[in-house]
């Protein structure tokens, strides 16, 4: 009894706990009015194998799901981000033992489970940033034991209102962690020892917080690489302990409100063998001379955007600059960043660079500040100078001395006279590798740009100069990237005459936008750089090759047989000539957006097999030819948007490959340009009628022969069956619905009298009455002169008085009959009985074939307005057959419309 009680006890709870469960599966959906409908993760969702992790990988980003999908078991990366979760509860997580990434950014989850991620054991990664969560349980986190990476960004005040203490051990459990975000969740400060037992923390991201001082929990992290803390309320750099970290480190400040360092500052910050400090944006004047008296290297100093210079122009001195060379005078220094920091002067010295002559700066940038004139002894000291970039000072004058280790030189957007620097530059800086000068001559319109001999360059930057006449590239074995848009002086440039390039065997990019080039005839421009990958031509003139010779389009692209991209956006091109792109057969990406295109030929992209992405946007292309991608066999990017597509009969092909394809495209939803009433219709809903499209010549032959041959076959039987057809009917109509009976009238007694000569009298009795009288579907009753003449009285006085009690007269026509004496009595009594209207009709049966000439009057006439049948001679039984009926429906046919209630033929009772 004891063992049932138990048992009975523990399947009552299991009960309960599935009950539990699957309300808690329901709550969503009852919140939301709707019942519960379990998710299909394969057909939602995207799955595929996960390679990194030897599992499943589960995407489903913004699907719009209101409740936790059942992920399968074995899935090792799930991907939810911009869903609506709200509670994250255990259940969901429980079975996800083997789950490494776990993304629920941006899902609305207010509230997490204490227990949640219990069963999570092997978790790497989880992202919770921008969920909005609040107050989260201390206990949390603590199953991730492999933890490496936690994003927990964006939550504001997740860790606001819980308890110093429990703050403290939030983190304590994740001993593997090395990546933390945490910015952007309104902290204040960091209490002590909150990152104590993360002694693998390599990055940590506090920023946009409301920190007053750094951290200084990170001086204990030794394999700390990298502290984010831009955008908080730090006024000090200042840390009570030295930071123990040997390997180098990265420490954002940007933007927060530091405006002096010093040398106690920097103290804890010396030991790092190679710290990048950046504290751009900040409130900076003033930089004590000693400031890195402890420091022997730094990587980078990034001082921008701070205030340190406040000196006025002509020549006066920036003492905050001066004291910060001062203080880096007995170190090396990698990197200096000085940009913007309102140095104004007119002729920038070696003075102002003189205390780093033993600093080693290999890279320094002054951008966005002010120098008229940089001398010939600037940079002077020095000596080790790799990268100098001096964009936007408004140089007018620049004296280029003692620069032969320069690598990089930007100068960018400044006032230089003359193009002649830039001969000078490459004459004196042998080791320059990459050159920008956009934006920085004064507008000339008359000189040549004459570049060549350098073999060095990798990359000239030469746009928005406006000033070249002609353009020469010569001579340069390492040049890669030429840039010159807006080089031509605001003239047309006739790309024929004025561009040569020649010993160029490296360059790959040549970008030579919004130049309003041409082509007046076919050149070799690009015959001596075959080499190039990527040629951009975009807003020129090539719509003026149209109207000379297609063929030169054609023949500039041909020597490039490894161009990768082509742009010629904004070209006003209208067609393009078939063959254009033969040679280009590595071609992946084409760009001809922007342009007046009305239509491609067909095998337009014949060899473009490894193009990936298409752009025919903005043009006014009004048809487009599915069988134009039959080769664009790895395309995947494809735009058509802004066209004038024509909705006819033509866009089935293009329809029917944009209902198959794989290919990402851009412009699905475009409307029909074509007749008013196909205007609003999407291209891809089009349904042009069949009949309206295709040739059905064939068809309507067809179709029409057919309906030839069934007339004529169904004439033909109708005609075959003619009088099958009427004597049904006449029986139908005759009989109708329910007897076949019929109703004589009082005065009549037959339905017919025969008249013929005694040789007919065999027929009569074989044929004639076994066939009328007593026929299966119809009776007649016939006056026949052997049985029903009254004997005794006069031959022509029975004749008469049976003519009068019948409806109809039978001659039985035979050369005897003609030959008898009474013959023509007879005749005459039917003429007078027909006119008198005691008979309907007079019915002729030949039963041989008399001679026409035997006819007289008045029997022609009786003959043409009544019956006239002939007796098969032969024995076939269809012709026979045929008669009869015949026979039956003359005696069947009225002569005068019948009596409203009457039936007609007058039948005899089948009982009878």
């Amino acid at each position: 009894m004891g063992l049932k009680s138990s048992s009975a006890t523990t399947l009552s709870k299991l009960r309960i706990h599935l009950w539990v469960s699957t309300l808690a599966l329901l709550a969503p959906a009852i919140a939301l009015g709707k019942p519960y409908q379990p998710v299909d993760i394969y057909r939602t969702c995207k799955v595929t194998r996960d390679s990194t992790w030897n599992g499943l990988k589960v995407d489903c980003t913004h699907r719009n799901l209101s409740s936790f999908p059942t992920l399968p078991s074995n899935t090792t990366t799930a991907i939810l981000k911009g869903n609506i979760f709200k509670n994250l509860k255990r259940q969901s997580l429980a079975h996800l033992t083997e789950l490494r990434v776990l993304c629920l950014r941006e899902c609305q989850i207010k509230k997490i489970d204490h227990d949640a991620f219990q069963s999570l054991g092997q978790l790497n990664e989880l992202n919770l940033e921008s969920n909005g969560l609040r107050n989260m349980s201390s206990g949390l986190l603590r199953p991730l034991k492999r933890l490496k990476t936690l994003c927990l960004s964006g939550n504001r005040d997740i860790l606001g209102n819980v308890f110093e203490d429990a703050r403290r051990k939030m983190f304590q459990g994740l001993e593997s962690l090395e990546n933390l975000h945490l910015a952007s969740t309104a902290l204040t400060a960091v209490p002590s020892g909150m990152f104590s037992k993360n002694q693998n923390l390599s990055l940590i991201n506090l920023s946009n917080n409301k920190l007053k001082r750094i951290p200084e929990d990170i001086t204990a992290l030794p394999y700390l690489k990298g502290i984010e803390l831009s955008g908080n309320q730090i006024s000090s750099l200042r840390l009570g302990n030295p930071i123990n970290s040997a390997s180098e480190l990265h420490v954002w400040l940007k933007s927060n409100a530091i405006s002096k360092i010093t040398r106690e500052d920097m103290k804890a910050y010396s030991r790092i063998h190679g710290l990048t400090l950046d504290i751009q944006r900040n409130h900076l004047t003033h930089v004590a001379t000693d400031t890195f008296a402890d420091f022997k290297y730094i990587s980078g100093l990034v001082l921008s955007g701070n205030p340190i210079c406040k000196s006025g122009r002509h020549g006066s001195n920036c003492i905050g600059l001066q004291n910060l060379t001062k203080s880096l005078h007995s170190m090396s220094v990698n990197s200096l960043n000085l940009d913007k920091i309102g140095l104004n002067v007119y002729n920038l010295t070696g003075d102002y660079f003189v205390h780093l002559s033993n600093s080693n700066v290999t890279e320094l940038s002054l951008n966005g500040n002010t120098m008229t004139v940089v001398h010939h002894t600037a940079f002077l000291p020095l000596k080790h100078l790799r990268t100098l970039n001096l964009g936007n000072c408004d140089i007018e004058t620049f004296q280029l001395v003692n620069l032969g280790q320069l690598q990089t030189l930007k100068l960018p957007s400044n006032k230089l006279q003359s193009f002649e620097i830039l001969s000078e530059i490459l004459e004196k800086c042998l080791k320059l590798s990459e050159l920008d000068l956009s934006s920085t001559f004064k507008e000339t319109g008359d000189e040549d740009c004459v570049i060549k001999n350098h073999g060095s360059l990798r990359s000239l930057t030469l746009s928005r100069n406006n000033l070249c006449k002609s353009i020469v590239l010569r001579n340069m074995t390492s040049l890669q990237t030429v840039k010159m848009a807006n080089v031509t002086a605001k003239k047309s440039f006739n790309m024929a005459k004025q561009l040569h390039m020649s010993m160029l065997p490296s360059l790959t990019t040549f970008e030579f936008q919004n130049n309003r080039a041409y082509l007046s005839k076919k050149a070799d421009i690009f015959n001596n750089v075959p080499t190039l990958t990527e040629l951009c031509l975009d807003n020129n003139q090539f719509y003026r090759i149209l109207s000379i010779d297609l063929d030169i389009l054609r023949d500039l692209l041909r020597p490039l047989r490894h161009l990768r991209c082509l742009s010629l956006t904004a070209n006003k091109l209208t067609e393009l000539p078939l063959g254009m792109f033969d040679g280009l057969a590595n071609l992946t990406t084409l760009d001809l957006n922007l342009n007046s295109l009305r239509s491609l030929p067909v095998e337009i992209f014949r060899h473009q097999r490894q193009m990936t992405d298409l752009h025919l946007d903005r043009n006014s292309i009004f048809t487009l030819s599915g069988h134009m991608f039959a080769n664009l066999t790895a395309l995947k990017n494809f735009n058509y948007a802004r066209n004038k597509i024509i909705c006819d009969c033509n866009i089935r092909s293009f329809q029917s490959w944009l209902a198959t394809t794989s290919v990402n495209v851009q412009g699905p939803r475009e409307l029909c340009f074509g007749p008013e009433w196909a205007q609003k219709t999407p291209i891809k809903e089009f349904r042009p009628s069949w009949f309206a499209c295709d040739d059905h010549s064939v068809y309507l032959a067809a179709i029409s022969g057919g309906c030839v041959f069934f007339v004529i076959f169904l004439s033909a039987v109708l005609y075959s069956f003619r009088w099958d057809i009427l004597y049904i009917y006449a029986i139908y109509r005759a009989s109708g619905k329910k007897s076949k009976l019929g109703r004589r009238e009082p005065h009549k007694t037959y339905d017919a009298i025969a008249m013929y000569s005694p040789t007919s009298v065999t027929w009569i009795k074989k044929h004639l009455i076994p066939n009328l009288e007593r026929g299966e579907d119809i009776r007649f009753k016939l006056c026949i002169n052997d049985r029903d003449y009254i004997v005794g009285d006069p031959l022509v006085d029975n004749v008469e008085t049976n003519m009068e009690k019948s409806r109809r007269i039978l001659f039985l026509l035979t050369r005897e009959y003609f030959e008898s004496q009474l013959h023509e009595t007879e005749i005459n009594l039917a003429q007078v009985k027909l006119f008198d209207g005691f008979v309907d009709k007079i019915i002729f049966v030949f039963l041989e074939e008399v001679p026409k000439t035997t006819f007289k009057e008045p029997l022609k006439t009786m003959m043409r307005h009544g019956n006239c049948l002939h007796w098969p001679r032969k024995k076939r039984v269809r012709e026979r057959t045929i008669f009869w009926k015949r026979l039956k429906l003359a005696l069947l046919e009225a002569r005068y419309p019948v009596r409203p209630g009457e039936k007609t033929p007058l039948l005899v009772n089948e009982n009878n």
